[in-house]
C-alpha cells in the first residue's frame, strides 16, 4: 500500500519528487526541499552581487556564490 500512495503522490508532484535509485518518498521530498533552498539563496545572493558597489564585497559574495552553486550540482548530479 505504501508503494501506490508514493506513485501516486509523485505523479501528482511530476518532475519536483522524481524517483532515483530506489529513493524513498520522504528522501524524494526532503532532497526536493534542499533543492528549493539553494535556489533562494542563490537568488538573494545574485540580488546582493547586483547590489553591492564595493568590489571587495562582490568578490566575497561571488565565492559565496560559487560554492553554493557546487552544493547545488552535487545535490542534483548525486540524485540523478
Amino acid at each position: 500500500m505504501d508503494a501506490v500512495y508514493a506513485n501516486l503522490v509523485r505523479q501528482i508532484a511530476g518532475d519536483s519528487l522524481s524517483s532515483t535509485q530506489g529513493e524513498t518518498l520522504q528522501e524524494s521530498v526532503a532532497r526536493d526541499e534542499a533543492k528549493q533552498e539553494l535556489l533562494k539563496k542563490i537568488a538573494s545572493l545574485e540580488m546582493k552581487i547586483r547590489k553591492e558597489k564595493q568590489l571587495n564585497r562582490k568578490m566575497e559574495l561571488n565565492a559565496e556564490l560559487k560554492k553554493i552553486r557546487k552544493k547545488m550540482e552535487s545535490l542534483l548530479g548525486g540524485g540523478e
